[in-house]
């Protein structure tokens, strides 16, 4: 899921004038948030099921 909203910001700077370093800057960003993200779920999913009693 946190890919397809990779893409969908992606292509929201395609209609912008957005191009080179800034586009590779934002881009390397989103990906950063995707994996910070995933993880974080994934820990509070392990929580969650340690501490099901």
């Amino acid at each position: 899921m946190a890919l397809e909203e990779e893409e969908t910001c992606m292509n929201g700077l395609a209609n912008m004038d957005v191009k080179g370093k800034v586009k590779k800057g934002i881009r390397k960003g989103i990906v950063n948030v995707a994996h910070l993200t995933s993880n974080a779920l994934a820990f509070i999913k392990s929580f969650a099921l340690a501490h099901n009693n």
